[in-house]
């Protein structure tokens, strides 16, 4: 029988930081240099929209510390948006809203919600 491991994320490390004053600035953000037929995934949670982009694991040490439970995040964009909407139009571009349920999407929106 094939032995199953399950491994938490034990620690986020965020390299750029994008906090925006107002949806339409996030969405603006979000939306640069994206084909407008494309829907746009982002997540929402606790009343946080996010958009975190995933580093890439390009070298022996980062996969390493992937591999012990440290997820680098190259940015995560985020701003306060009270309600949840599933979809949201902006411009020519489509928004589709993920609600985060993951226990380490909720503790990274519960920590920038301190910072909003």
């Amino acid at each position: 029988m094939t032995e199953i491991e399950f491994r938490p994320i034990k620690k986020i490390v965020i390299i750029e930081e994008l906090k925006y004053s107002s949806t339409d600035d996030f969405f603006k953000d979000a939306a640069a240099g994206k084909a407008p037929d494309v829907p746009i995934p982002l997540f929402w949670a606790d009343g946080v929209v996010l958009e975190p982009l995933p580093f890439p694991p390009e070298s022996e040490e980062i996969i390493k510390n992937m591999i012990q439970g440290t997820v680098y995040v190259q940015s995560v964009g985020y701003a306060k948006m009270d309600r949840y909407k599933e979809e949201i139009s902006f411009g020519r571009n489509t928004f589709k809203i993920i609600k985060a349920t993951s226990p380490t999407l909720m503790n990274l929106v519960k920590k920038l919600k301190e910072r909003l």
